[in-house]
């Protein structure tokens, strides 16, 4: 077995081949949906999220032996790795195993395989919750973030543990008072005293002990929770339809960021109050064997500052959601100021943009300051509740004593109980405030969570692994998101496989929207789009995704290396072949000439470097992707023209035997193309061969050759 010397990925080859055994096959790219991935291999982690992914659960054994195998499974060999056993030969004395090396079945005899196996043997079994929706019916579908809580009912049980045996220490610490002043005092009996006082030290260790324990729970609870979340809501951003995007760009990265106001209430102080209350009525209960009537003084002090946490509830909601959106705004302002420096001290636009920030910082004070004045209403409002309530807890003890129905000790005691039963309602009633603020946030991050899907849920499509590139748009009437008139209007366009097609047009002409739609990233409103005769909704996204390749007029670098941005959607390429991209997009002496080479840093969007190598850049990226389909927006127009034309020589030949959709202004651009399809107000004047049909608009009427002129000027 090669396995412990293989260069490949030999963890994700191994698990393929398994899926595939077992009636469950995927792709590469399947397998790694959803997760963060590089150059490395499936480790056990997110090889248990990738069969999570599928509907499967991971079963590892631990100290297997050859004579105990079933097949199909995964082996981890000597080195970590893991490898496919697909059958069990002549009764267990040979073994069918996949060589990740040759991809081929190879078989191996007991005593070799004993050698290379370290014990560990894994199995995938259906998840019940898969089973159940397969057979038993959909079922209600569950919150994107309370779903979240499910697996940590253990954790729950613990702190609820820990919450009442601390409790209960509290209960004898606070009884100490009441024993040492009724008994030991008036007996001045010393080695009671000493017992009294090592037993409540020991009782305060243990509670200090509990009660840190609890805190970690929580943290740990709450950190599981949070990344759980965290990925859930980044995947869901990744994967959420480009032409149905909730919100606007700064506005989902503000709204993200109030997810800290979620994970501020789950904190260890919330969290340990909630469990902390229902022993509140453990503190009434021993309240009421010391001091009887006085336990009802007691708990309407206590509902008096829960109900005043109440009452300020709506408008603290209320200020939660306008300082959600002031703030959202301020980022857009601040974003928009950034990156557009440039445009706004040439245009002169500082003043306009000063205006807008300070009345976006004139709401969010406002707000914030109603928000401080609420919340302190309510906190000192509480705080004095409980004051109150304890004054008239001793002063009510004070007439049981005149009575002669509870002793000095008993009003200490209840003073201490007090103190305790209080501080879990008087800190509820902060929570309270929290608690707005929390749903504010929450609101807001629903947004994101159920948002429309690229894959919706129970969705199944069609594998179309190779694409030979047939087109066909038929009846289609689209626009972009948020837009109600459409801007797009195509009756039925057939683009043959192989084809070259250049499109024209004015400005706003529908170029653009027409080339999101090709790629996959848009759907039509109406109308439907073919690929190879298939609606090209029904496809794998995967398989559309690594057809196609698409190139917006302003490619999008992100911060890293220049490898890192060459790298971004194939993760294992060689520098040999980011090399040739290079030379492909005219880079190659530009990068060559660096002393960093690939290792050149990018900022974010690209900034350091050249509107023309950024769309150099991006040409790269469309080499390396090798699609079937290429859609280029406006390739050349940041390239110079002696640029341009040893750019176009080297795309004419490396167009051969693709489909190619160029949207130009750049008649350069025209030699590398046979057909012309020109667009006007997102409708279709012509589409046929490039000469015929250059000449008809050359021959036209001066408005309509003007027309056709713009898109190929």
């Amino acid at each position: 077995m090669s396995a412990k010397t293989a260069a490949i990925p030999v963890n994700e080859v191994a698990v393929l081949a398994y899926l595939d055994a077992i009636g469950r096959p995927i792709t590469r790219a399947a397998l790694w949906r959803g997760l963060p991935h590089s150059d490395a291999d499936l480790d056990d982690a997110l090889l248990t999220r990738a069969l999570d992914q599928q509907g499967l659960d991971l079963t590892p054994k631990e100290g297997i032996t050859p004579k105990d195998i079933t097949a199909p499974c995964l082996l981890r060999v000597k080195g970590g790795v893991l490898i496919f056993l697909g059958a069990v030969l002549e009764g267990g004395d040979r073994f069918e195993l996949l060589d990740p090396d040759t991809g081929a079945m190879v078989k191996v005899g007991r005593a070799a395989l004993a050698r290379e196996i370290t014990g560990e043997m894994m199995t995938a079994t259906p998840k019940i919750e898969a089973l159940a929706a397969r057979h038993a019916g959909a079922r209600p579908k569950s919150h994107w973030f309370w779903s979240h809580f499910a697996e940590l009912r253990r954790n729950i049980a613990d702190v609820v543990a820990a919450s009442a045996f601390a409790n209960l220490l509290a209960v004898a610490v606070s009884l100490f008072a009441l024993q040492v002043y009724d008994r030991v005092v008036p007996n001045q009996n010393e080695a009671t005293l000493w017992v009294l006082a090592s037993g409540a030290l020991l009782a305060i260790c243990l509670e200090f002990v509990l009660r840190v324990t609890r805190a970690r729970l929580i943290d740990r609870a709450g950190r599981d929770v949070e990344i759980a979340v965290n990925r859930d809501l980044f995947e869901r951003i990744l994967s959420f339809r480009l032409d149905q995007r909730p919100m606007s760009a700064g506005a989902m990265v503000n709204t993200m960021r109030e997810f800290a106001a979620v994970k501020e209430f789950f904190a260890v102080s919330a969290v340990g109050v909630v469990t902390d209350l229902p022993f509140v009525l453990i503190f009434f209960a021993v309240i009421y064997l010391v001091a009887g009537p006085l336990v009802g003084i007691i708990a309407l002090g206590g509902l008096a500052m829960v109900g005043l946490g109440l009452i300020f509830q709506r408008r603290i909601h209320q200020i939660s959601r306008d300082l959600l959106g002031g703030s959202t705004a301020a980022l857009r302002v601040m974003t928009e100021a950034a990156y557009g420096a440039e445009v706004l001290r040439s245009q002169q636009a500082e003043p306009r943009f000063r205006q807008i920030w300070q009345e976006v910082v004139t709401l969010n004070a406002n707000q914030s300051s109603q928000h401080r004045r609420v919340s302190a209403l309510q906190s000192f409002g509480a705080m004095s509740l409980q004051m109150i309530t304890y004054v008239a807890a001793i002063t009510g003890g004070v007439y049981l004593f005149f009575a002669g129905t509870m002793s000095v000790g008993g009003i200490i005691a209840v003073s201490i109980l007090t103190s305790r039963s209080l501080a879990p309602m008087a800190q509820l009633s902060m929570i309270l405030s929290r608690w707005q603020n929390m749903k504010a946030a929450l609101e807001a991050l629903d947004a994101i969570a159920n948002a429309k899907l690229e894959r919706a849920e129970g969705q199944s499509f069609i594998r179309r692994a190779q694409i030979s590139g047939a087109l066909r748009l038929r009846d289609i009437q689209m626009a972009y998101p948020q837009v109600d008139i459409p801007q797009l209007t195509l009756a039925d366009i057939e683009i043959k496989p192989q084809t070259r097609l250049a499109v024209l047009g004015e400005n706003g002409s529908g170029k653009s929207l027409m080339l999101r739609l090709l790629s996959g990233l848009y759907h039509p409103q109406s109308g439907s789009y073919l690929i190879d005769g298939i609606e090209a909704r029904q496809i794998d996204p995967d398989d559309l995704r690594r057809n196609i390749a698409y190139l917006p007029q302003d490619p999008r670098l992100f911060q890293g290396s220049l490898r890192d941005n060459l790298k971004i959607g194939a993760l294992r390429i060689t520098d040999a072949q980011m090399f040739e991209a290079l030379e492909f997009a005219g880079l190659s002496d530009v990068i060559s000439a660096s002393t960093r080479g690939l290792d050149l840093e990018i900022s974010d969007g690209g900034e350091g470097l050249s509107v023309g190598q950024r769309a150099a850049l991006g040409l790269a990226r469309v080499y390396l992707q090798d699609p079937a389909i290429v859609l280029l927006d406006e390739p050349t127009a940041a390239l110079d023209s002696r640029a341009e034309a040893a750019f176009v020589a080297r795309l004419k030949g490396w167009l051969v035997g693709r489909t190619a959709i160029i949207c130009t202004h750049r008649m350069a651009v025209m030699d590398a193309v046979e057909d012309v399809l020109v667009l006007s107000a997102g409708r279709v004047l012509a589409h046929g061969a490039k000469e015929a049909t250059l000449k008809q608009f050359a021959r036209a009427p001066k408005g309509a050759a003007k027309t056709a002129s713009g898109g190929a000027a």
